[in-house]
């Protein structure tokens, strides 16, 4: 666990520090960094736990700024 980020998300093998914009594969500890539309768009998929997201609503979360 990276110091000082209290908050993750773990899927299929992968480990995702929202804060820190940083995605991890877990067992092979390969790291990899997010632009920040990218790692808005995982947290908003991720934090869903599982559920369908409707498009209006990653568009929200990711894009607030595009006319609707």
């Amino acid at each position: 666990m990276l110091k000082g980020v209290k908050h993750f998300y773990e899927f299929d093998g992968f480990r995702f520090y929202s804060d820190a914009r940083l995605l991890m594969r877990v067992r092979a500890g390969h790291a990899f960094g997010l632009m920040p539309k990218a790692s808005g768009l995982l947290l908003a998929l991720v934090s869903c736990g599982g559920r369908l997201v409707p498009y209006d609503e990653l568009k929200r979360e990711v894009w607030p700024d595009s006319p609707r």
